[in-house]
């Protein structure tokens, strides 16, 4: 079975490029580590150090597979991930502060996989953070959505039809697991699901990932959970700390994080204690929400694909510098004056665990996890990698050294009816808004003469709700959607 939801791997060129340099043969780049021979890793370290120079270096330089250098800094080590199989090489050299090149030491090696593996190519693919509160773009979304698992999951393609995924059941009226008029659900935890880290998954896991998530400050990850906990109350954790003491978070700390008094400290402490604390109980395995009042989207935020749901390894997560659980000290993840060891580094429980990832090159490696609760998935390995080059992911799609890769429509139709490529189009979500303006210009050539006498409108003209209600019943918005089919072309 497979899990896959994306990926990418680079394509790393075969282009060869010609430069004219001065050299000094005294000059020389010494290997340190690096691979040789066959390998059946799909990331490896190369690293180095220079001998006999008479001046100063300026940089290193890489190149692999004979194509354009690269300036790598001051840099003596670099981790290749996403090669292809065959052969392939890496070379560096080093240029002094007169502009001398040294001769370039050169690594040969040949990438024979021994397990199934994924290689994608994307357009413009970037992660900066691996962490489920933190999350900046869809491409994050898509790392943390494997990394992770959530209480409950998507059925198909239904966004409005829910399966069991960490929680044995979905909570419903009829099952009795949504009581109090929609105010409390209740996810029966399944049993035996590992970590990536060997840990067992408890409710106390669950527990911890909703309230850190809660605790860590104004990400859109905890706005969704603020509004969702709240039963829609809230919007920030500042307005609900503002309803509990009277005071705004920025009135409590300092600028560097601290209490600004002991009283401050007291409610910062009874905030955790008094509401953080109590919305979510244990009762053996059985976790239950205490959302204080019916919210019809709560399901919809906590599934999976929503990293504000997903479920971490408390375990790992605390021994590893991330909150340590307690009421007393809380707001230091909030106002980020510790960092998160997740940003890097991940504590999940789902499909595909972290093998590698290559910042520099914007690329990441995925190996499936063995002990995964759905069982094993099919696919070994999954590479992830940018390449900006149109030209080039759709040569590595033709030779076969991509699997799946981004290209404009008409060049992926081409490719389809040459027999070449398969091409998938799917259906997006969008969300298009009709914003009121309540207080326009005066000024402003959009309203006319100013005035309601068929010739223009006032400039307070949308501030009455009547006004708006009657564009909102005039819009036929299923007539829209119908009419509004795009087809996005990267």
């Amino acid at each position: 079975m497979v899990y896959f939801n994306f990926v990418v791997c680079t394509a790393n060129g075969f282009n060869v490029s010609y430069h004219r340099m001065s050299t000094c043969s005294e000059q020389t780049v010494i290997k340190v580590t690096g691979p040789s021979g066959t390998i059946t890793q799909s990331s490896t370290t190369f690293s180095w150090t220079e001998s006999n120079f008479n001046g100063t270096i300026v940089k290193y330089e890489y190149r692999k597979d004979g194509a354009s250098w690269t300036n790598h800094g001051l840099n003596t080590s670099y981790t290749w991930s996403g090669y292809s199989e065959g052969p392939h090489s890496f070379e560096v050299r080093a240029q002094d502060d007169k502009g001398a090149y040294s001769e370039s030491v050169k690594w040969n090696f040949t990438f024979s996989a021994s397990e199934s593996q994924l290689i994608v190519l994307k357009s413009d693919y970037s992660v900066e953070t691996l962490d489920p509160n933190n999350w900046l773009s869809s491409y994050e979304i898509e790392i943390i959505s494997n990394l992770y698992d959530n209480l409950i999951m998507y059925d198909g393609e239904s966004l409005t039809d829910f399966l069991p995924m960490l929680s044995t059941e979905v909570p419903s009226v009829d099952n009795g697991l949504i009581g109090q008029d929609g105010a409390v659900y209740t996810f029966p935890i399944r049993q035996g699901v590992k970590f990536h880290s060997g840990n067992e998954l408890t409710p106390e896991d669950v527990k911890y990932s909703f309230e850190r998530s809660l605790l860590a400050g104004e990400t859109y990850a905890n706005w969704l959970l603020v509004h969702a906990l709240s039963g829609g109350r809230f919007s920030t954790l500042d307005d609900w700390f503002r309803d509990y003491s009277g005071m705004m978070m920025s009135e409590a700390l300092n600028p560097s994080g601290v209490p600004v008094s002991a009283s401050a400290r007291e409610k910062l402490i009874g905030f955790y204690e008094n509401v953080i604390g109590k919305i979510i109980e244990i009762d053996g395995w059985d976790v239950t929400f205490n959302i204080g009042q019916s919210f019809a989207p709560f399901l919809s935020i906590i599934v999976h694909f929503s990293p504000a749901g997903a479920i971490i390894d408390s375990k790992w997560a605390k021994s590893n510098g991330a909150w340590d659980g307690e009421a007393d000290g809380w707001w230091r993840w909030y106002s980020e004056s510790a960092v998160s060891p997740l940003v890097s580094d991940e504590a999940g429980s789902g499909p595909y665990k972290l093998e590698a990832w290559n910042q520099q090159e914007d690329g990441i490696a995925l190996e499936s996890f063995e002990d995964y609760w759905r069982g094993k998935p099919s696919i070994d390995r999954v590479i992830i990698n940018s390449e900006s080059d149109h030209n080039r992911r759709k040569a590595e799609l033709e030779e076969g050294f991509a699997d799946i890769v981004d290209l404009n429509l008409s060049t992926a139709l081409e490719l389809q009816a040459e027999g070449k490529c398969k091409v998938e189009i799917y259906p997006v979500t969008a969300v298009h808004e009709i914003m009121f303006n309540w207080e326009i210009n005066d000024s402003s050539p959009y309203i006319g003469s100013g005035k309601l006498d068929e010739n223009g409108i006032p400039p307070d003209f949308f501030s009455d709700l009547h006004i708006r209600k009657a564009f909102s019943y005039a819009h036929d918005g299923v007539a829209f959607i119908d009419s509004d089919s795009v087809v996005w072309e990267r």
